[in-house]
């Protein structure tokens, strides 16, 4: 095996290895409690439209002791905290949608790849989480459990967004009735399959790099 060949199977070989070195997805925690928190200062609740990387659209903040109507209180006060809800105090919202900033302030080239949260709800239908692509492309992701008399907060699993697409805008819509949401779990990923990433981190270029530093140098003794 020659010199040059061997240096060319080499750089090949960093090359392929490089590819698969990709970004990981990332995990984001929201959970409401600065938010909550000025609410209860304020004595009324906080519209919440951006967080940083995200914006909402139809949530308030809240803390449980704020809440005294019977019709829309938690059954416990296992969650007192701050948490969001599709109620001011005048109106309700039927969906309470979050979006994904994909500036280079927020997360740029990076999608939903899956959600967990805290819910409860006195809707008597299922409400349900919907997810968009930028192009305004929707798939139905799940429909949670309607509320019961009790009304208490739960954990949900980890929902998949979906395989094969770019979800940039997720909705959780009721027909009628309280939803709340709280310490919600978020990971993203570049890669349209769930799995990874399609932008390289820098050590795949610094492995692109060496492998055609020897090449190079190969050539050069060569000559």
């Amino acid at each position: 095996m020659t010199t040059v060949f061997r240096t060319t199977a080499l750089a090949a070989a960093l090359a392929a290895f490089s590819c698969g070195a990709l970004a990981a997805p990332v995990t984001i925690k929201l959970n409401f409690e600065v938010e909550g928190a000025k609410a209860l200062d304020l004595g009324e609740p906080v519209a919440v439209s951006n967080v940083p990387g995200f914006k909402f659209e139809g949530a308030w903040a809240y803390e449980y002791d704020m809440l005294s109507d019977k019709d829309i209180k938690p059954g416990d006060d296992s969650n007192s905290g701050g948490f969001i809800i599709n109620r001011a105090r005048n109106f309700d919202t039927k969906i309470i949608a979050l979006s994904l900033d994909q500036s280079a302030a927020g997360y740029p080239g990076q999608y939903f790849q899956s959600i967990s949260f805290q819910a409860y709800t006195t809707s008597s239908a299922m409400p349900t989480l919907t997810a968009f692509d930028a192009k305004g492309l929707s798939w139905l992701v799940t429909e949670l459990t309607a509320g019961d008399g009790f009304k208490l907060w739960s954990p949900t699993p980890d929902y998949a967004i979906g395989d094969q697409k770019q979800a940039v805008r997720l909705e959780f819509k009721t027909d009628g009735g309280i939803l709340g949401l709280d310490d919600l779990s978020i990971t993203l990923t570049e890669a349209s399959t769930g799995g990874g990433g399609d932008v390289p981190e820098p050590a795949s270029y610094a492995l692109v790099g060496l492998a055609l530093f020897a090449a190079a140098s190969a050539s050069r003794r060569r000559s």
